[in-house]
């Protein structure tokens, strides 16, 4: 192994790492949240068209099973729109605050 001081090589990025996961609660229902790739953020950059979009596809793709296998899927999105606000806020928020994609839409919102 080479000397890295303990920085990050280019190693990093001959693997991918593994997903994180937490636990969310809201309206008495628990959802497990995994976190998110660049190429899966850019993908729900690229297909929504407004911040409610934004939301549910987040959602869409960090709501997982216990096994980790999504619980919807793109086809589900108006079904998604059916749901109680509270839950979508929530959850949305939630999802934000796991993936960190916050940080990728304030760097989009200085450019």
């Amino acid at each position: 192994m080479s000397e890295t001081n303990g920085y990050a090589t280019n190693a990093i990025l001959q693997q991918a790492y593994k997903r994180r996961f937490k636990d969310h609660e809201v309206a008495g229902l628990k959802f497990r949240l995994r976190s998110l790739n660049a190429r899966e953020i850019a993908a729900i950059q690229q297909k929504a068209k407004d911040d409610m979009a934004v939301n549910i596809y987040l959602i869409i793709a960090a709501c997982v099973d216990g096994e980790g296998n999504p619980i919807s899927g793109d086809a589900d999105y108006e079904k998604w729109l059916d749901q109680d606000t509270e839950i979508i806020a929530s959850l949305a928020n939630a999802c934000i605050r796991h993936t960190g994609i916050s940080a990728f839409s304030e760097d989009s919102a200085k450019n």
